[in-house]
């Protein structure tokens, strides 16, 4: 069934490991053949931003939503032209994304990679953040669709460009939110991929924490914005 040509198209930016496998569970649930979802576990293997913009093109008539882990514009690393510039619409265009403590988003990811057996199983967490799998600022470059260090741009986005940035921390304020803008009709978030950090986090030391907040600044500051302005708006409800 075709969507009208007034209809607004999200872009929910998944960032890895701020509870968006939750949020991509419940978009499922909510739009299901409406949702078109960008991601390797779906088969989803572009080799560059034509293809993308190909692929988006060809089901967007009948589509309400996209989810990928992508960045503002749908950006992707190893691409370099964001590939919304390709995507032939003049419906309005929204996005949405979750944050996250970015010394906690960090922790999730090794956890998840031990889990994979995507690194070592005797690596440590101190060992992994200085691998490449541990990008800084990830959640900077992601909102911003930039890079890491546009902050500003970032914090522009999120004031203009997203209808709600989610913050893992206080995702029942972060659903409500989501589910009054977009009239969802799901009553309840699913508890998804728990990520199990919390002896790990207690046992983290002061000096790896003032060293990954150091290296990830902009994401702390990113972080600390979006939940300010997510507990404005909640209060506002």
């Amino acid at each position: 069934m075709s969507v009208g040509h007034k209809q607004e198209l999200i872009l929910f930016t998944h960032i890895p490991k701020t509870g968006g496998t939750t949020l991509r569970t419940l978009l499922e649930r909510e739009y299901k053949a409406q949702a078109l979802f960008l991601y390797n576990d779906h088969g989803v293997h572009f080799r560059n931003t034509q293809q993308i913009g190909n692929r988006i093109n060809h089901v967007l008539p009948k589509i309400k939503c996209i989810s990928g882990h992508f960045g503002y514009g749908i950006t992707f690393p190893h691409l370099k032209k964001p590939a919304l510039a390709l995507v032939t619409t003049e419906r309005p265009i929204t996005y949405l994304a979750m944050v996250r403590n970015p010394v906690d988003q960090i922790l999730s990811l090794y956890l998840a990679f031990q889990r994979q057996r995507r690194i070592p199983p005797h690596m440590t967490f101190e060992q992994f953040v200085y691998t490449k799998h541990c990008r800084e600022n990830l959640q900077t470059y992601m909102i911003s669709g930039k890079s890491s260090t546009a902050l500003k741009e970032a914090k522009e986005n999120i004031l203009h460009k997203y209808a709600v940035v989610g913050v893992t921390d206080r995702y029942a304020e972060s659903f409500k939110l989501m589910k009054k803008r977009f009239n969802w009709k799901i009553n309840t978030f699913p508890h998804l991929n728990p990520g199990h950090s919390d002896k790990l986090r207690r046992e983290m030391s002061s000096d790896l924490i003032s060293h990954l907040q150091s290296k990830n600044q902009n994401d702390v500051n990113l972080y600390q914005f979006a939940k300010e302005k997510l507990l404005q708006d909640f209060n506002q409800l």
